[in-house]
């Protein structure tokens, strides 16, 4: 004889069209269950290609920046200067992947015209 439940909280399920058991709500939680994982899927995929991306993104920089301190003159600022455009999307694209409602940037291999690295890199003392 399954067990029959009557009140859950404040809610009367005596008005229900069918019995509410403790085999029915496991059932219901399990196929729950099945179609969340379906469900969750994308977002790790995104966040996998996303750190990936980021991965990508902060190899380059550090081949930039080792690169830049081999230089001298203009070729090294440029150097040091597209490493840490490199750093900066590297860090971009790991924010937005633990964060489904922010819009990763573009792949940009080389930085816009007019950006300037962040206050906190200083190029000449590199």
């Amino acid at each position: 004889m399954p067990i029959e439940v009557r009140f859950i909280g404040a809610i009367d399920l005596r008005f229900l069209p069918f019995r509410v058991t403790v085999f029915r709500l496991s059932l219901a939680l399990a196929i729950t269950a099945i179609f969340m994982s379906f469900a969750i899927e994308p977002i790790r995929d995104r966040r996998e290609r996303l750190l990936s991306i980021a991965d990508r993104y902060a190899t380059s920089a550090a081949e930039y920046q080792s690169s830049g301190t081999r230089c001298q003159g203009q070729l090294r600022a440029d150097l040091l200067r597209i490493g840490a455009w490199h750093r900066h999307m590297a860090d971009q694209y790991e924010f937005a992947a633990d964060r489904l409602w922010i819009t990763p940037p573009p792949i940009m291999m080389f930085p816009p015209k007019g950006w300037n690295p962040p206050a906190a890199i200083n190029l000449s003392q590199q």
